[in-house]
């Protein structure tokens, strides 16, 4: 009977101390505080480093603009000659004795060619004549031609022009020795290196020792 009495005594001793243990756990997991799982500090991560590209464009060169105004050119009497040396035959236009003079002689004294058409020819030569009467006391009457030339390019440039006066002989006007000395100093500037001994004689179309470069 005691040992009965006795462990049941044990028995109910341990069932409350296991109650009473387990009511304190209760309490103190009721009091304390929960856990901020923010607290934590993340575990750190390697810091990325960013893709560097060699975006490096080379250096631009600072674009420099040729002003027209400061460009240089040309002279224009120079590049007019260099039309005029390009010339080898001329159309004649005009009826007068200077326009005819200068048809027939013209391969004479330059070293130039007439053709029969605007088409033909490598320029045009305009040809205007003009007489001036005069009347002096002791000279009596006397006419001044006055022949002038114009030769323009298929491009419209003008490329020379010149006058002469001829006066009046017993048997001609003067047109024809203004229109010879007209083709005498278009032969200087159209026909390079050109003497007055490179001219030809009547009826023939070669010139004496003249060579025309190319």
């Amino acid at each position: 009977m005691n040992k009965r009495l006795v462990v049941l005594i044990i028995m109910f001793g341990a069932i409350m101390f296991g109650v009473i243990m387990f009511g304190t756990q209760a309490a103190i997991a009721q009091t304390s505080p929960p856990s901020n799982p923010t607290d934590a500090k993340p575990e750190a991560k390697p810091e990325a480093k960013p893709d560097v590209k060699n975006d490096t464009k080379p250096e631009a060169k600072p674009e420099t603009k040729t002003d027209a105004k400061a460009e240089t050119t040309e002279d224009p009497k120079i590049m007019a000659q260099k039309e005029l040396q390009s010339v080898r035959t001329l159309f004649v236009k005009g009826n007068s004795e200077t326009s005819n003079t200068l048809r027939e002689k013209m391969s004479i004294y330059s070293c130039l060619q007439t053709a029969l058409s605007e088409k033909k020819a490598d320029a045009v030569m305009d040809v205007d004549e003009t007489a001036r009467r005069s009347d002096s006391i002791l000279g009596g009457h006397s006419n001044k031609v006055s022949s002038s030339v114009t030769i323009t390019m298929p491009n419209g440039d003008v490329v020379w022009s010149k006058n002469k006066q001829g006066t009046e002989g017993l048997i001609h006007s003067g047109a024809g020795g203004a229109a010879v000395d007209l083709l005498r100093n278009l032969a200087k500037e159209a026909c390079p290196g050109w003497v007055n001994r490179n001219e030809g004689k009547p009826g023939s179309a070669f010139h004496k020792d003249y060579v025309r470069p190319n």
